[in-house]
């Protein structure tokens, strides 16, 4: 099945030139700092607007670092990580390709299909509580100093606490997760056996729900907060039962590490995949640290 095939061996050609392999990956990576150069702050590409449904979008992130895929590009450099595993994660992050048998996976469609319904009932239940509530849906964001990565945020939410005329600024994060549709996510553990709940996003620490630290969707967050430099996000779980808003701050403690190892992965791995196409021809992707 393609996408899952074992890779095949060393492509010859590839092992030979090594030299001229590693200086093309030094002029790409230097192309991507020169695409930021222009810019002092962080930024967002207006035609990536849209985000999945724009073919922009897809063509910029592919060969960056992005804020949903951190946490498993991060692990493409752990021990346990396989030849396999890294060039299925390369077809799909960097190349787009088999992309269409996770995206019909049904946990998936229902995600997609009702995020504004969740972004709905957010905005509903935020305007309950303060003033001059405004979602803007947003694309791409970078930041010059870290040109390696990219995140699409949800949104941007601004708003006006009742009691101040402070305008305040948040990212948002909505997730539409199928194994809660039939219960408010309010009561994910009543439902979700032993297992599922050690890899859940959420937890409950003395009653107070709270978001798993170590879940790819903190991963995600804290490098949204970082790359936007807007150091709160609004992380919403929806079902059709009801609604959680967490409010998450930005933790410099967590994510200063994870975004030194998530550009590292990004040179070894992503980079020599982009100038050789090796998992796109279904070969032994290359790691290298130059």
């Amino acid at each position: 099945m393609e996408g899952t095939d074992t890779p095949a061996s060393m492509d010859v050609d590839d092992v030979d030139n090594l030299g001229q392999v590693i200086e093309q990956c030094k002029d790409y990576l230097a192309s991507l700092k020169e695409f930021c150069q222009t810019m002092t702050e962080p930024f967002y590409i207006l035609e990536t607007i849209g985000q999945r449904e724009r073919k922009e979008w897809h063509d910029l992130r592919g060969p960056r670092a992005t804020a949903s895929e951190a946490k498993s590009l991060i692990g493409l450099l752990s021990k346990r990580s396989t030849d396999n595993g890294k060039m299925n994660w390369l077809r799909r992050n960097v190349w787009g390709l088999d992309k269409e048998k996770i995206e019909s996976l049904k946990a998936v469609q229902y995600g997609i299909e009702n995020e504004p319904r969740a972004v709905a009932a957010y905005e509903s239940d935020l305007r309950s509580r303060v003033e001059l509530v405004k979602v803007a849906e947003t694309g791409m964001w970078m930041k010059p100093m870290y040109y390696q990565l990219s995140c699409s945020p949800d949104g941007i939410v601004s708003y006006c606490d009742r009691d101040s005329t402070d305008n305040c600024s948040v990212l948002l994060e909505v997730k539409c997760l199928e194994v809660l549709k039939e219960i408010h996510p309010a009561d994910f553990d009543k439902v979700l056996n032993k297992k599922q709940l050690a890899s859940f996003c959420l937890k409950k620490v003395k009653g107070k729900i709270v978001l798993n630290r170590n879940h790819k969707f903190n991963y995600q967050i804290q490098m949204c907060m970082d790359l936007c430099e807007i150091y709160r996000c609004h992380f919403v779980v929806w079902s059709r039962k009801g609604i959680v808003i967490l409010e998450i701050e930005y933790d410099d403690d967590f994510r200063a590490p994870k975004r030194q190892a998530l550009i590292e992965a990004h040179r070894k791995i992503v980079i020599p995949e982009v100038v050789t196409k090796r998992a796109f021809r279904k070969l032994v992707p290359l790691v290298l640290d130059y």
